[in-house]
This record gives structure tokens, C-alpha cells and sequence, in this order.
């Protein structure tokens, strides 16, 4: 299997920004704020969109936002993941903060925030701690609410 880093720049622009005294500059993924000598780092992104003729098998793992619109088998971690209405993933997603589901999914799904959509088809165990499903969304599936920290870990069962 392979890895794919969020450096392979897969339609992801990424900004390193130090603002001090209107002074900025671009490189990374980070935005860097100075004011009167203390530091403050803010990790911002461009989506990393994965396109509709992309197959990727192996690991995907970013500290931003990762959208899926082609198919992967393997495992997905970012703090904000979307499976667009022509994506598709089979395996296991782990997202830090929010998953949007629009298209395909057929596995385990860990995330603080779950947003399925009315055209979406889930298949699989879920643990979230916040739920939101429209009308007319396909799901067979175990769900388990769960309280998580920051890693996605449970704290409370």
C-alpha cells in the first residue's frame, strides 16, 4: 500500500502566511500570526479534492480537509472530510472534527461530527458523538454515540 502525504499536492493549495506588520509570506500549510512577540499557529487549508478519475488504495492522512469525488479503498484521517455525490470509499474514515457523506461509504466510520445527506448510501458501524441525517439517505449500519477528545478516542461510553 501506498501513502499518500498532504505535500503530494493532489489540488491542494497550501499558505503559510507570517503577518507582521502587514508583511506576509507564502509556504506550507499554516498561517502564522505574530503580535507583540507571542506566536499563534492556525492550521489552514485549500480542500484536497480527490477527483472523480482517481482509484486510490492505501492511507490518506492530512491535517486539513480531504473531498473525495473518485474512489478509495483504504483508510482516510483529517480533521474535515466530504465524500461528494460521486464519490466513493470503502474502509475506514477518521475524521477529527466533521464528516459530510453525499456519496458511497462501506465501513467503519469514527468522527466527532456526521453529516449524512439525503442521496448518500452508509454501510458499516459508526461511532459519532454528533448525528445529522436528511430524508431519503440510505444506511445500514451499527451506530454508537460516543463522547471523544481531541484524537478521536473514546473518553465515555
Amino acid at each position: 500500500m501506498k501513502q499518500l502525504s498532504p505535500t503530494n499536492n493532489i489540488s491542494n493549495s497550501n499558505i503559510l502566511s507570517r503577518v507582521k506588520s502587514g508583511v506576509s509570506s507564502k509556504k506550507g500549510s499554516l498561517i502564522e500570526v505574530v503580535n507583540n512577540s507571542r506566536s499563534k499557529i492556525i492550521h489552514k487549508s485549500m480542500p484536497t479534492i480527490l477527483a472523480d478519475d482517481l482509484k486510490i488504495e492505501g492511507t490518506i492522512s492530512s491535517l486539513g480537509i480531504i473531498e473525495v469525488e473518485g474512489y478509495v479503498n483504504g483508510i482516510i484521517e483529517a480533521s474535515h472530510i466530504t465524500i461528494r455525490e460521486r464519490g466513493s470509499i470503502e474502509g475506514e474514515i477518521i475524521s477529527l472534527e466533521q464528516l459530510n457523506i453525499k456519496g458511497k461509504f462501506d465501513g467503519s466510520i469514527k468522527a466527532k461530527q456526521i453529516n449524512i445527506f439525503n442521496k448518500a448510501e452508509v454501510n458499516g458501524s459508526i461511532e459519532y458523538e454528533i448525528l445529522s441525517v436528511e430524508d431519503g439517505a440510505s444506511i445500514d449500519g451499527q451506530f454508537k454515540k460516543t463522547i471523544m477528545d481531541g484524537k478521536n478516542k473514546d473518553v465515555k461510553n
